[in-house]
Formats: C-alpha cells, sequence, structure tokens
C-alpha cells in the first residue's frame, strides 16, 4: 500500500528459519515512546487534531481496499523526524471475504482483549 501516513513495506527474507520484513524507519519512534517521553506534559490540541486526522486517513486507505489493520495502538503508530503520523506493523491483519455478517459478533463482543478465536483466524466480518 502507498499512502503518506502508512509505513511503507521495502521486502522480506527468510532467514535461518526467521521471517524479516524491512519496513521504512520512522525517525520520530512509536506514539507510545512520545506519550511516554512527555512526562506528565499535555500534548496541544492542534498537536493531537493533526495526529487524529493522519490515523483516520491512513485507516480509511487501508479501509477501502477491504483490510482490517486489528491491532490499532499506540506502539503500531510510528511519527517521522517532520511529524508525520503513519501507522504500521499489519502482523495480524485480514482482507475481508464474503462470509455472512453473523460471525461479525463472535470477534467483536470483548473489546478489552483479543480472543483465541480472534487471533487464530476466525471469520471477521467486513462491518467490524
Amino acid at each position: 500500500m502507498s499512502h503518506p501516513n502508512i509505513v511503507q513495506y521495502k521486502e522480506s527474507f527468510e532467514e535461518g528459519g526467521c521471517l524479516y520484513i524491512v519496513m521504512d524507519y520512522c525517525e520520530g519512534g512509536d506514539l507510545f515512546k512520545k506519550i511516554n517521553s512527555q512526562k506528565g506534559v499535555l500534548f496541544s490540541e492542534a498537536q493531537i487534531l493533526d495526529w487524529f486526522v493522519q490515523i483516520c486517513l491512513a485507516l480509511k486507505h487501508v479501509h477501502d481496499r477491504k483490510i482490517l489493520h486489528r491491532d490499532i495502538k499506540s506502539q503500531n503508530i510510528f511519527l517521522t523526524k517532520d511529524g508525520t503520523v503513519q501507522l504500521g506493523d499489519f502482523g495480524i491483519a485480514r482482507v475481508l471475504n464474503s462470509m455472512p455478517v453473523c460471525y461479525t459478533y463472535l470477534n467483536i463482543q470483548y473489546t478489552l482483549y483479543m480472543t483465541f478465536r480472534f487471533l487464530s483466524g476466525f471469520y471477521v466480518a467486513e462491518p467490524t
């Protein structure tokens, strides 16, 4: 996927039984570390809104391609040196298919943690 708010995939290879995925480097680190480095000092409302809009643009791009990220958290939102926000780590993402919507409830009823069914590839319907 090519989008300014998504960390770009470069290549992947296997070596010594391990899969390596090479992505663009985000000099600003992840949002989790950025938040913790503030030591209680709040970000400005303008900064938060800027990041929020960029995350929404990344999600729209992904969802328009029928892909669910499934692991959105501050550790998977990265900052470039110029302050651009980029969504990364699509390790448990899924491409939506055409199974019935009734299966959706099984995967979203517990929002505080990911169930075994969710992580093991049990179907996730489009409206999720």
